[in-house]
């Protein structure tokens, strides 16, 4: 086993491995998915074709999405796109983009933007279409700090390095 090395005897190490899994089955209900209770909507932006830019919009936590819905123009023979590219107010490079041809139906489609959180604005570049419809969602159960997840294994890594260290405080003193 693993552990054997690390601990000293096979009786704290079953403990130990006890001790871990019972830690791991308690963490696993805690974990918090996005349903859809989590996301909020932030702001919705609604424009024709062409080149447009939104208002700026605030995101609180660091996982957020676009939801967009886009119908095309009547012109078949045009080449029909949508394009947004996502920005930061305080003038920084872009950081997310999205890119999309389109055919004669209207089409949705979520844009899942990860560890961003501020001020930020878009700016929509669209040919042959006849109506966009942005929506911003942010989810609310998202921490900013670190993942809820993390804490387990920071537990298992201290409960190692305590047992090691008092075996062979115990073992240094028997001789």
């Amino acid at each position: 086993m693993l552990l054997v090395p690390l601990v000293g005897d096979r009786k704290t190490s079953s403990i130990l491995v006890l001790f871990s899994c019972f830690l791991l089955l308690w963490s696993v209900p805690s974990i918090v998915f996005a349903s859809s209770d989590n996301w909020v909507e932030v702001t919705t932006f609604t424009g024709s074709g062409g080149v447009h830019s939104t208002s700026r919009f605030a995101v609180d936590y660091v996982d957020w999405r676009i939801r967009w819905e886009v119908n095309p123009g009547n012109d078949s023979e045009r080449g029909t796109s949508f394009n947004a590219y996502i920005y930061p107010t305080y003038g920084g490079p872009q950081i997310e983009e999205m890119h999309h041809t389109i055919g004669t139906e209207k089409i949705t489609g979520i844009k899942n933007i990860y560890n961003h959180r501020g001020i930020f604005y878009i700016v929509v570049v669209t040919t042959n279409i006849a109506d966009v419809k942005l929506i911003i969602e942010q989810n609310i159960e998202s921490i900013p700090e670190f993942p809820s997840w993390t804490i387990l294994p920071f537990l298992v890594v201290a409960t190692l390095v305590g047992v090691t260290v008092r075996n062979r405080i115990g073992n240094k003193g028997l001789e």
